[in-house]
């Protein structure tokens, strides 16, 4: 095993081919009295090491493989009071960002390097965490140890007013580590060397951006739904004077961008409601993100012209009618227009995906451990389809007609046709009132809810069973037993719900 470096022993026990960074080096041999954990040096954080065997602990139980594995690629050179730790991360595409390790789990990149962070500490924020922008100051000044701020002057570093722009430059140009965690916690970090990480390759221009090039409002509405890696994507938003959108994560599932002299703002999501974007995918270790609304202020008018017909001095709903109008464009797009506070005008614009509501959601994931575990909802979804309250024209009688015959079973409807979820548009007129109220239980008291017939009839639902318990199975003959309890409480819904 190669000799672990001087400077290693002396600071941090970083693994034995990991250097560490000259930015903490240096800081630390200028101002060793930041050395001890006890020492103020910004906020809550602490400089703290640990060998890599105590860093596997973040990917795993003890020995696990793909902690281990992950661990010789990092070096731990802090800690804040929860446990949380920030640590050097060797990335397999090359650079040594530093990344915040949660204590309950997860992670993200702060920073480009040691370099930005120490600007970073400098900002004085109380502690780190999987969440927010970084995009305001600290509530409170944080304190921040004078040498630090003294070693960053000396070194021509200024210390900015927020961390957006560190951190925001560190996500761009790494929104693969949570990927990369997910692959260490998986254990597939060990089955082979860490190579580069897949580039991602955009999407070309469609006919559609093609034919929107040249006009901001066009191009602002083909954005809506487009991944944000799409050139269009990127084209719009410099033009606005945007910053790139950056990637979300399980932990940060929203990302946006604003631009403060217009005030337009764009968000986006991995996981929009919205049928054409489900499940959520990934490409390598890197989620697809896609805009999903932008919001357009009055004060954007001189840059972003409204098409012909349409005017900011007039609002287009009628003139006594609500401060907000929804208008439908297509399945991609719908506009919502704000009433400006004084006057008849627009105050704004929000175009956006339409987001479609999920009233039954299986997930892939959850059935590996426990397969049988939507059993319920699929006989609740049978029985639906079995009783026209499932749209005809998605459901037709030629689709249902194994679940009529019997000769598939009640799990494989929610499996195969629903594709393991079941949308708005998936039901009947009329029927998302049953929904709501019976399956889901809203305003429904306990006695007359889903979940208690469930357990009224098999004691308890294969959701809340350990897996080597015996599991309501998917059959006919235990579809047959929950049947006529569904069919009572739709007879005495239907008397109650009001008519035509």
């Amino acid at each position: 095993m190669p000799k672990r470096s001087p400077a290693s022993d002396s600071l941090f026990e970083f693994p034995a081919d990991l250097p560490v960074p000259a930015a903490l080096r240096d800081l630390l041999r200028a101002f060793p009295a930041l050395r001890p954990h006890t020492a103020t040096v910004s906020g809550s954080f602490a400089f703290h090491s640990e060998p890599p065997s105590a860093v596997a602990r973040y990917f795993g139980e003890e020995g696990h493989a793909g902690g281990l594995a992950a661990a010789q690629h990092l070096g731990v050179f802090g800690v804040e009071p929860d446990g949380s730790t920030l640590a050097v991360w060797r990335a397999p595409q090359g650079g040594m960002p530093v990344v915040y390790l949660s204590s309950e789990g997860g992670g993200r990149v702060l920073a480009s390097d040691a370099w930005q962070f120490l600007r970073l500490l400098g900002v004085g924020y109380d502690e780190f965490a999987l969440y927010g922008n970084l995009d305001e100051p600290p509530e409170e000044d944080g304190e921040v140890a004078p040498e630090l701020l003294q070693w960053l002057a000396d070194q021509g570093l200024s210390v900015p007013e927020t961390g957006e722009d560190i951190l925001s430059e560190a996500e761009q140009r790494w929104p693969d580590f949570d990927g990369w965690m997910e692959d260490a916690i998986a254990g597939r970090l060990s089955a082979s060397a860490p190579g580069p990480a897949p580039v991602r390759a955009a999407p070309a221009p469609t006919g559609a951006a093609a034919a929107a090039e040249g006009n901001l409002w066009d191009q602002m509405l083909s954005c809506i739904g487009r991944r944000i890696d799409d050139p269009l994507v990127q084209q719009w938003l410099a033009a606005v004077g945007a910053k790139p959108l950056k990637p979300a994560t399980p932990h940060n599932e929203r990302t946006y961008v604003s631009v403060r002299a217009t005030g337009i703002e764009v968000g986006a999501e991995m996981a929009p409601k919205h049928r054409a974007f489900w499940p959520p995918r990934k490409e390598g270790r890197i989620w697809n993100t896609y805009v999903t609304r932008i919001i357009l202020p009055v004060k954007a008018a001189p840059l972003v012209p409204l098409p012909e017909g349409m005017s900011w001095d007039h609002f287009p709903g009628p003139m006594d009618g609500d401060r907000f109008m929804e208008q439908p464009v297509n399945g991609r797009l719908e506009l919502a227009f704000q009433r400006a506070a004084k006057g008849n005008g627009i105050a704004r614009i929000d175009a956006r995906l339409p987001t479609e509501r999920d009233f039954m959601e299986a997930s892939a994931e959850y059935e590996e451990t426990k397969p049988l575990v939507y059993v319920e909802d699929a006989f609740f979804v049978t029985w639906c389809a079995l009783h026209g309250l499932l749209d005809p024209v998605r459901y037709p009688a030629a689709v249902l007609a194994p679940w009529h015959e019997r000769t598939a079973t009640p799990l494989q409807l929610l499996h195969g046709p629903c594709g393991r979820i079941v949308w708005t548009d998936d039901l009947a007129p009329g029927a998302s009132d049953f929904w709501d109220d019976y399956y889901r239980g809203f305003g429904t008291p306990d006695s007359e809810r889903w979940v208690t017939d469930v357990k009224a009839v098999f004691r308890s639902s294969n959701h809340f069973r350990e897996p080597d318990e015996a599991m309501t199975p998917d059959s006919w003959e235990a579809f047959d037993r929950i049947a006529p309890k569904i069919a009572r409480r739709f007879e005495v819904w239907r008397s109650k719900a009001p008519q035509g």
